[in-house]
């Protein structure tokens, strides 16, 4: 289902193949269960209470979302180019592996960050946590050249697979 216009119908959305895509300007996501959600397109995608994406969320285009309520995605993240998703001071759990191409920000200590698959920032990615949040990462941890992690300086960071750095990296005290 693709969802173009600037207010969405109310959706169901958690079949077991169903991707629901937000692919217009400025959007409100409805607060309901997804199955897998594209948030496209151009300009902020509210996502008002979404608490659970039992399959795999993307950005793509220069969408930007916040996160407004605790967050579950049971399958992949993946953070296109010129998109920004930010983490704010809620819990958010993801199963699979994260993709980070555009930015991805936790700007609130508030709520655990846990990470069970690999994390991949790719060039000209940022991940960054500004709050001294704790990040639990469950998988190995990969930094490309031209790509960015940053920790405030007392975030509490666990890393339980290999860590590669080949791009740059500011640790917190609290590693």
């Amino acid at each position: 289902r693709n969802v173009a216009r600037t207010t969405s119908p109310r959706t169901t959305a958690n079949g077991t193949s169903a991707t629901v895509i937000y692919s217009g300007d400025a959007q409100t996501v409805d607060p309901v269960a997804y199955r897998s959600l594209t948030l496209s397109g151009s300009g902020a995608k509210t996502l008002t209470s979404v608490t659970t994406i039992n399959s795999n969320l993307t950005l793509s285009g220069t969408a930007t979302a916040t996160t407004a309520a605790n967050l579950a995605i049971g399958g992949n993240l993946d953070v296109g180019n010129g998109t920004t998703l930010t983490v704010a001071g809620f819990t958010i759990g993801v199963t699979r592996s994260t993709t980070v191409k555009g930015t991805l920000t936790h700007n609130n200590a508030t709520g655990t960050k846990t990470y069970t698959g690999a994390v991949t920032i790719n060039n000209g990615g940022v991940f960054s946590e500004t709050a001294a949040a704790q990040l639990a990462f469950g998988g190995n941890v990969t930094i490309s050249n031209g790509a960015t992690l940053t920790e405030f300086g007392a975030a509490v960071v666990g890393v339980a697979g290999n860590f590669r750095n080949d791009g740059t990296y500011t640790a917190s005290t609290g590693v």
